[in-house]
């Protein structure tokens, strides 16, 4: 196994950037009442504006991994920054609410490029001693975006000397994404699977359309006085989403994958961390 000298720096960079896709679920909603006031925006609008970011994101976080191995993981991480970035600036200039929902769409979209290619990067960029105190490096991020979230959040929207309000939790990632574009293009390489496999575009179908089912009668559920055919769509997410589980569980490499418990326990982490924070 090739050993890569700056693995270390090249994690803290990969880190750095998976750190911004938990993040941004905790400190926007410190931002939805100033959101809210500066758009004079529903109920309804902001579960959207919090929403469709998990909801795209837990979507696409496994497209997102597949990209890395057919275009290499230094290569689908770095767009996945500058989609951030991008969709980040997008947000704090947002001239109203379905424009920002609009943009929290391909920010979510970028966050799934992001956190798929850091254990796929571990496996390749350090040796196997190596491995479990980088993957627990990595877990521990979305401990501590829950927390910085907050307090960044919190500390960011009492800065009353600035010009900007909410809009300073999204150009907050700006100096992030800019430093970790520039941090990977010096440590790491452009590694990708030798032998390459399609992407799973039926297994990302029936993951999209499960969640649509699920979380949209939970988000509009109260709109519609919970009407018998909003728990009627409801159900049958959950249907579907078994249906997921049966069908992905066929595949004998994501059985293997599934029998070491650190890279489970990792895996589990980087694929439900949109769900409790859309049930708050």
């Amino acid at each position: 196994m090739n050993i890569y000298p700056k693995r270390w720096q090249a994690l803290g960079y990969l880190t750095a950037g998976a750190f911004l896709s938990p993040l941004d679920y905790f400190i926007v909603n410190m931002a939805l009442p100033s959101i809210k006031k500066a758009f004079n925006a529903s109920d309804h609008q902001l579960q959207m504006v919090v929403a469709i970011y998990g909801l795209t994101y837990a979507a696409l976080v496994v497209c997102g991994g597949r990209l890395g191995e057919l275009y290499g993981r230094k290569k689908i991480f770095t767009v996945g920054l500058y989609l951030f970035l991008l969709s980040s600036l997008a947000c704090a200039l947002s001239p109203d609410i379905n424009f920002l929902i609009a943009a929290r769409l391909f920010q979510g979209i970028g966050a799934s490029f992001l956190a798929p290619q850091v254990l796929a990067s571990v496996r390749v960029l350090f040796k196997s001693s190596e491995q479990p105190k980088a993957v627990s490096i990595f877990s521990s991020v979305f401990g501590l975006a829950s927390v910085a979230g907050q307090l960044l959040g919190g500390f960011l929207l009492n800065l009353h000397w600035t010009a900007f309000s909410w809009e300073l939790v999204f150009l907050v990632n700006v100096p992030v994404t800019l430093l970790c574009i520039v941090g990977i293009h010096f440590t790491m390489d452009n590694n990708r699977e030798e032998q390459r496999q399609n992407i799973d575009f039926t297994g990302a179908l029936l993951l999209v359309t499960s969640l649509m089912m699920i979380i949209c009668p939970i988000i509009f559920g109260r709109k519609y006085d919970w009407a018998w055919w909003i728990f009627a769509i409801l159900f049958a997410g959950i249907l579907l989403l078994v249906v997921f589980y049966r069908y992905e569980v066929q595949s004998l490499e994501k059985k293997q994958a599934c029998t070491d418990r650190s890279w489970s326990f990792a895996a589990a982490s980087l694929c439900f961390m949109p769900y409790h924070h859309l049930l708050l």
